[in-house]
């Protein structure tokens, strides 16, 4: 018996793996009878989806974890197609990573990828992730992806995959009011909520589409 994660992304640099997830899946066709029942059944074009979720070893006063710079590459044999960061002001940051690869057909190694730029700078508390106002951050996230597109071969295995539309979105929470997103980013909701035991805060969301070379 094994016992401890493994397996899928390796580590980055200041992240321990927490928990992987591998998923093999195979589409299927079937030949039927003439009353509809099943004669024959052929599975092709599988593949392992993989979601890797990391916690940061460090704290405040060191160095930042390492983020995977580029959205759409091949990391450690999978593509990488999303990357999600989760901080609070009261834990680690989490990271999760997710993408696939293929054990039937291939993706190839031509598929267009580009650097999102977004750095922790601590991986103890909050990230306001380039968001402004408010005073202190309570919680910030990020999530960095792709979409991903195949073609099939003769024998309906994949022959090819491309990325496309590649996109960040931000979502923080501050207190105090007047939280903004950064610039370049278009800001798709801001919420000032109050009560009657509570701070005021705010929190923003936020989009910036990203751009594969054509």
């Amino acid at each position: 018996m094994t016992f401890g994660a493994t397996g899928g992304f390796a580590a980055p640099a200041g992240w321990a793996l927490q928990n992987a997830t591998p998923t093999e899946q195979s589409e299927r066709a079937t030949a039927s009878s003439k009353t509809g029942n099943v004669t024959d059944s052929e599975l092709y074009d599988k593949r392992k989806s993989w979601t890797c979720t990391f916690k940061a070893k460090v704290d405040y006063s060191k160095v930042a974890p390492t983020i995977p710079t580029e959205i759409g590459a091949i990391v450690d044999n999978i593509l990488l197609t999303s990357i999600q960061i989760n901080t609070t002001d009261t834990d680690f940051a989490t990271m999760v990573l997710s993408g696939h690869e293929h054990i039937d057909g291939t993706d190839g190694t031509t598929m267009r990828k580009i650097a999102h730029n977004i750095m922790l700078t601590k991986g103890f508390g909050a990230n306001a992730f380039g968001c402004t106002g408010g005073t202190n951050v309570e919680s910030g996230s990020c999530s960095i992806s792709c979409d991903h597109a195949e073609t099939k071969n003769e024998n309906g295995d994949t022959a090819q995959g491309e990325n496309y539309n590649p996109r960040i979105e931000v979502n923080v929470t501050m207190n105090g009011s007047g939280a903004a997103a950064p610039a370049a980013y278009d800001e798709t909701s801001v919420d000032t909520p109050t009560e009657n035991a509570g701070f005021v805060k705010s929190s923003v969301s936020a989009i910036k589409d990203l751009a594969f070379t054509e």
